[in-house]
């Protein structure tokens, strides 16, 4: 998949393949065709290798994928996963979705990619493959690849529409990431996830008043959130409340916080004295 032409990304810089900072994607491989992710937080089918699938990729953070079978941490780059472990040979594919699961933990991710493709040549793949294909791609970086992967997994992975519309993002298709992200919403009005990312993405189109909606039904579900609802202060202009929230969010463990705090109670400080000499120069 292409990015969109003269794309930038929804933070409002110029678009790179790298996410931006505040968005949230579901981590974690899924376990069953029913979508629960390792975590809780966040597809068996995929198609043939060569498929389209996995092109122009550029590294990126790791993920963590959903299997059915047991794994363990591989050491080093090969990743093994002993015969007592794995349900059936070399020739079947639960035996490579063990050895993608592995890898994947070791953030090998090109090696979980290749044996989650000979999966798919060695059995029909289901949603949860599709899904777990589309955490290994987004990994690499693939995010076009990774968008088309989660949409095989739907609609039984429904942790998949977080994950695609982040990569529509990514790749500049804001639209098409809006759709996803409110059929998320539709799914589950508290998604957390959807809701930061949505309310994110409102916030760099402009729409502050929806921004602020979305922002704050986040924080009433995690606290961590008003790290992303401080933007929308900022933007506003209302950097006293702007501290608040971020006061409040790294004392609910948002660490990542503390720059944009730090930054902001300068310019507040800067803001109060300014204002006080103002009205001593008009005395």
């Amino acid at each position: 998949m292409s990015v969109a032409p003269n794309a930038v990304c929804s933070c409002g810089k110029p678009w790179q393949r790298t996410a931006c900072r505040k968005r949230r994607p579901r981590e974690g491989l899924s376990r069953s065709c029913e979508g629960q992710s390792v975590n809780e937080r966040q597809p068996p089918g995929f198609t043939p290798p060569h498929a389209g699938l996995g092109e122009g990729r550029e590294p990126s953070g790791p993920l963590t994928l959903g299997v059915r079978l047991p794994f363990v941490r591989a050491l080093g780059s090969e990743a093994r996963v002993h015969g007592e472990k794995a349900r059936g040979g070399p020739q079947s594919s639960e035996h490579w979705e063990g050895l993608a699961q592995s890898a994947y933990e070791c953030e090998d991710f090109a090696t979980a990619e290749r044996c989650m493709r000979r999966a798919f040549e060695l059995g029909d793949g289901d949603a949860t493959m599709y899904y777990n294909l589309g955490q290994i791609l987004y990994a690499l970086g693939d995010y076009g690849g990774a968008a088309e992967a989660y949409g095989r997994s739907l609609p039984e992975v429904k942790s998949a529409l977080v994950n695609r519309g982040l990569c529509w993002e990514l790749t500049g298709f804001f639209d098409r990431a809006r759709i996803d992200y409110m059929a998320a919403l539709r799914d589950d009005p508290n998604d957390v996830d959807a809701l930061v990312n949505l309310g994110t993405l409102e916030l760099s189109g402009g729409d502050v008043a929806a921004a602020r909606d979305l922002l704050s039904r986040a924080t009433a579900l995690d606290e961590t959130c008003h790290w992303q609802l401080a933007d929308v202060h900022e933007e506003a202009g209302e950097l006293r409340m702007a501290v608040q929230s971020l006061r409040r969010a790294i004392a609910a463990g948002e660490d990542r916080a503390r720059p944009q705090y730090v930054r902001l109670r300068r310019r507040l400080r800067l803001q109060r004295r300014t204002q006080a000499w103002t009205r001593r120069a008009r005395s």
